[in-house]
């Protein structure tokens, strides 16, 4: 589990019930159980660098879930919000989460990372104290949701 440095917490005034919103300054995770950065690949400079005040990088943490991961991701993709990318991490799919991902990726921003495979909460936590997520404002995603068009653009408000 990530120690106590991973910068996580709530913006002034937000509402923890209306969107999971969060600071992140990805560059203070600390892996205490030296297992969750080590060996993950670097490269999203690039996508720091694109990223504006109002994006918004949705993460989302999965495990088989492709019996319902298709609706979520046309949810996502339907948002009246449009400054987000998708940052995945996937737990170890053995069925076809990761083409659904790959077939999404191919008209919309996304990120896919290899969980440590140790259940939905570290899957989560490893996820945003990833040091590929781009710092700035996250909002979580279930594999299973399907949200309404305006969730992230109410969260931003």
């Amino acid at each position: 589990m990530a120690g106590p440095g991973c910068g996580l917490g709530l913006k002034p005034g937000q509402n923890s019930g209306d969107l999971l919103a969060f600071a992140l300054n990805s560059a203070d995770c600390s892996a205490a159980d030296g297992g969750l950065r080590g060996g993950w690949p670097l490269g999203c400079a690039a996508h720091r660098d694109r990223m504006t005040e109002n994006s918004v990088s949705i993460v989302m943490a999965t495990r088989n879930g492709a019996a319902h991961l298709a609706d979520q991701l046309d949810s996502i993709a339907r948002q009246s919000h449009g400054d987000w990318s998708l940052f995945v991490s996937d737990d170890g799919s053995t069925d076809a989460t990761r083409a659904i991902l790959a077939d999404f990726a191919r008209r919309h921003p996304v990120r896919v990372v290899d969980g440590p495979r140790r259940g939905a909460a570290a899957n989560f936590l490893s996820a945003l104290c990833h040091p590929d997520l781009p710092q700035g404002v996250v909002a979580l995603a279930d594999q299973d949701d399907i949200w309404l068009p305006g969730k992230l653009a109410r969260g931003l408000r």
